[in-house]
């Protein structure tokens, strides 16, 4: 029977074989194998702890533990309970159940033989709620799981049954506020199709109150994408209910954005994955910044090579970001100009934002055009919202992605005749903005009910992801 534990690999914990013998020597534990210093301390941990539960260490003889693969270097929280089962089932104290070809064992030890689970213990596997795992196959979380409260308990360890992690997610209340009919109409097409979206516009107009509200309106997280939740949570040492909203302050480096380090640790993009990564004020941010954007945007992950070692991280997170148009705040495309600064200085200022990051926003806003009158309340909008998101999935059940990932080929099947003639006629600056006005077309499609993407979709769907890109341009015109 082979003993597995796991050790640190970026995101993830990746199992290791564990071997242990015996031969002539003092009475100690010799790790082998590219331990890390915590992995070093455990032999003083798992010697305490043996003595202190009553069971034997062997006279004149050494325990030898290998850890394979060898040349992997190891970084383990939880190897102490798995050095211990190893031996407890080697020297024969232990006998483990019969007809496992394999188990897997991942929890710290304390002196006194307690077993405690490790900060990282949530990185194994999307179910487990337990210290000792056991299976039959090479998956750790294909069998039965069992819970060490001690050493002790390897007698008769106590099963537990799988906990979904969905069980950890509750959607944030909503707030409770008036919207205007543009910014409810916005609210609804970003949080059924998932658009990147920027909205640009004059201070006080009421874009970062419309960008706070999203995140409840969002659709519930996959198993799969609560388990990715919880794993990047955990890496940061950060509780989390609902999707990751992160806003980072306008200062953060590109080193804290992207990740990177001498230890290759992720940054803020990652710990939006599955959330909302909110950029206010975005053209304050650095340069690098903002351009580092461009490959998690379009691939929803980031590549970062640091000296000898390469990462792929997860970085798919619905982008939303706000911003000024001028130093003063007051300016928009269209608008009679009362700016105290000059021309030259206001242009300078729009040129922060690069065409191709511009480009790669799905939906483009201006807040000064949504108006004053509050007419729709905003919970009341979440009906709509999730009717929407039901119609998806019962009508479409092959989706597997958000309408903003969805791809030119699928969209274009579902366009009417009309429709794709309108589309064909329309001159396009760049495949993104004729991409970008067929994702839309098709949430506006979903929140009328409509199996078909129809003329006045596309129609309406120029008004948010084509037009205002022009309409930006021309803004010192």
């Amino acid at each position: 029977m082979k003993i597995f534990s796991f050790t640190r690999d970026g995101l993830n914990l990746i199992p290791f074989e564990i071997e242990v013998s015996f031969m002539p020597g003092l009475p100690q534990i010799q790790i082998m194998g590219l331990p890390d210093q915590v992995i070093k301390e455990s032999q003083l941990r798992v010697k305490s702890a043996l003595q202190r539960q009553g069971f034997s260490f062997p006279k004149a003889q050494q325990i030898l533990v290998n850890l394979k693969p060898s040349y992997i270097k190891k970084k383990s929280q939880g190897l102490d309970l798995a050095i211990a089962c190893a031996y407890l089932f080697a020297s024969g104290q232990v006998q483990p159940e019969q007809g496992l070809d394999k188990i897997y064992v991942y929890g710290e030890l304390g002196l006194d033989g307690c077993v405690y689970q490790p900060e990282d213990f949530d990185l194994l596997d999307d179910y487990s709620q337990s210290y000792l795992l056991s299976g039959v196959s090479g998956k750790p979380n294909s069998q039965d799981y069992y819970v060490l409260k001690q050493l002790q308990d390897l007698h008769a360890p106590t099963f537990k049954k799988n906990t979904s992690c969905l069980n950890y997610f509750v959607r944030p209340e909503f707030k409770n506020i008036y919207l205007t009919q543009k910014m409810a109409r916005l609210l609804q097409l970003i949080a059924v199709g998932e658009h990147s979206c920027l909205i640009a516009g004059p201070a006080g107009s009421g874009k970062s109150t419309l960008v706070d509200l999203l995140d409840a309106y969002l659709v519930s997280p996959s198993v799969q994408q609560a388990f990715e939740i919880l794993k990047i949570s955990q890496l940061f040492q950060q509780k989390v209910t609902w999707r990751p909203v992160v806003s980072p302050h306008h200062s953060t480096p590109k080193i804290a954005m992207v990740g990177g380090g001498t230890a290759l640790v992720p940054g803020e993009i990652t710990r939006a994955h599955h959330g909302v990564l909110i950029l206010d004020e975005l053209l304050e941010f650095g340069s690098g910044v903002k351009e580092s954007l461009r490959e998690p945007i379009e691939k929803g992950c980031i590549h970062v090579a640091r000296r000898s070692k390469y990462y792929r991280f997860p970085a798919n997170f619905l982008l939303l970001a706000t911003t000024n148009l001028c130093p003063c705040g007051s300016m928009s495309p269209g608008q009679i100009m009362s700016c105290r600064y000059s021309l030259k200085k206001c242009q300078s200022y729009v040129e922060k934002l690069s065409g191709p990051l511009l480009d790669r926003f799905q939906v483009l806003s201006f807040s000064y055009d949504w108006g004053r009158e509050r007419e729709y309340y905003a919970p009341d909008l979440f009906e709509s919202i999730l009717n929407s998101q039901k119609f998806i999935v019962s009508s479409r059940p092959e989706q597997n992605s958000v309408n903003a990932r969805l791809s030119v080929d699928e969209l274009e099947g579902q366009l009417t005749k009309r429709a794709y003639q309108l589309l064909k006629l329309k001159s396009f600056k760049s495949q993104r903005r004729r991409q970008a006005v067929l994702r839309v077309s098709r949430t506006v499609a979903d929140l009328e009910g409509s199996q078909e993407i129809k003329f006045h979709h596309i129609e309406e769907s120029f008004e948010l992801a084509d037009q205002p890109f022009l309409d930006m341009e021309q803004v010192f015109n």
